[in-house]
């Protein structure tokens, strides 16, 4: 296990994205900030040269050093994307299938920065008028402009099958109802995770159990 955290360090650190980011932590988001793009001459924070890599002209290498750090953020080398449970074949609907969303769970403070790098290259996309490759789900967009999230619709849409489970326990008009929907396990008041982690939703959630209370 050791050694394949070693790999997976090495990789991350290897990244693409790893190594413009290294280049270009110490500048500050304002001088990123160039004029918008107009008609077709995008503007560029800066100059990409991609060692060994056959790619012309500035506009060339700038678009080649966005699909891979696209390719990146959506491999397992880096960790900071994952597709939201509505894209797999159990999952939600046609609208989110394949979108990603924001990894949950605690960050490391590498992690973080490289998130906030993150954020910086998607503003420089959008002022150059070149599309970042990232299917985001509408909540991560959401998130990113300061909008309210709905309970129902965003949660329908990033996870379909734990939205029609509460639903369901919502709408039990009895403990039989109830029962028939948690089924025979003892169900308690644990939550697990896109990560694969219980959470207690409740002090001491892992020892009561879900019962009707009319």
């Amino acid at each position: 296990m050791a050694n394949a955290d070693v790999a997976g360090e090495k990789n991350v650190q290897s990244s693409v994205l790893c190594q413009s980011y290294r280049q270009l932590c110490s500048l500050s988001s304002r001088k990123l900030c160039v004029r918008l793009a107009c008609g077709g001459d995008p503007t560029y924070s800066f100059n990409v040269r991609m060692t060994g890599e056959e790619v012309h002209g500035t506009s060339g290498s700038f678009r080649h050093y966005l699909w891979q750090v696209a390719k990146e953020l959506q491999s397992s080398a880096v960790s900071l994307l994952m597709a939201c449970p509505g894209s797999g074949a159990t999952g939600g609907g046609v609208g989110s299938k394949g979108r990603l969303i924001l990894k949950p769970g605690k960050m490391t403070y590498p992690e973080e920065n490289l998130l906030v790098f993150v954020g910086q290259l998607l503003g420089i996309t959008i002022r150059a008028d070149i599309p970042l490759g990232l299917d985001l789900l509408s909540t991560v967009w959401k998130l990113l402009v300061g909008m309210n999230l709905d309970p129902c619709l965003d949660l329908s849409e990033a996870d379909v099958v734990t939205y029609k489970h509460i639903k369901r326990i919502e709408m039990a008009e009895s403990e039989e109802e109830l029962e028939s929907v948690l089924g025979e396990s003892s169900t308690r008041f644990v939550y697990t995770t896109l990560t694969g982690m219980d959470i207690e939703l409740l002090p001491g959630g892992r020892a009561t159990p879900v019962s009707y209370v009319g």
